[in-house]
């Protein structure tokens, strides 16, 4: 049992690792294209907009909120959100995020079945998130004990649920990577499409987005560990 205990210990530093990089490669990009401004001077809000009306989406406001790359679109109150920086900057990373956003919007627009398929695992997503961890602690606390459920010991049985949930993980992730892809897919050609950006200006937005899928990558990297 304690190598096996060691065993899931070192597999949690490597998750932690392949975590922390991919957080700190999508800060370091927005923190480099966040001091780069764009040639034609419009705003994450400007973009999100044009690119809501070139799509024939006029139900959507977009609005200002607090936090740091806080940015999200929310369906059900045909709100997109951006975060301050974002909302007012006339940079690489401001523009990148915000067309992002507004591809969420467009695959809403578009009936996009992987995005369907996301909003129903996400409540499952939420609730595993907040109940593997304490079940994963309970469960090897209990090993200690004697306690069993058909003839096993009760904390193994714990442990074997939290497993089951882990399996869930990996399928809600597996379902966000796509639909993430695809909305920078369709942010990218979006701004080529609509002269909103440069040659110059599209390879750092190309690179702002793929750092940030690269979280993801990551989240789907952790699951399977």
């Amino acid at each position: 049992m304690f190598f096996a205990y060691l065993i899931f210990i070192i597999f949690d530093a490597i998750a932690m690792i392949i975590a922390s990089s991919a957080e700190y490669n999508v800060h370091r990009c927005y923190s480099k294209y966040s001091g780069i401004a764009c040639n034609n001077n419009l705003t994450g809000r400007d973009v999100a907009e044009k690119i809501l009306r070139d799509n024939d989406i006029t139900e959507i406001s977009v609005n200002r909120i607090g936090g740091t790359m806080s940015d999200n679109y929310n369906n059900s109150k045909k709100s997109l959100n951006l975060s301050n920086d974002v909302y007012h900057g006339s940079t690489i990373a401001s523009i990148a995020i915000a067309a992002h956003e507004a591809g969420h919007a467009i695959q809403y627009k578009q009936g996009y079945i992987g995005i369907k398929v996301r909003n129903f695992v996400i409540p499952v997503s939420n609730f595993i998130s907040k109940a593997l961890l304490p079940l994963l602690i309970i469960g090897m606390l209990l090993t200690f004990t004697s306690l069993t459920f058909l003839g096993t010991n009760f904390g193994e049985v714990v442990i074997i649920a939290s497993l089951a949930f882990l399996g869930l993980s990996v399928i809600v992730n597996l379902v966000t990577l796509p639909v993430e892809f695809d909305a920078s897919n369709r942010a990218l050609k979006c701004l080529q499409d609509m002269n909103i950006v440069d040659e110059e200006e599209y390879d750092g937005t190309k690179q702002m987005l793929k750092a940030a899928a690269l979280t993801y990558v990551a989240s789907l990297a952790v699951s399977l560990i």
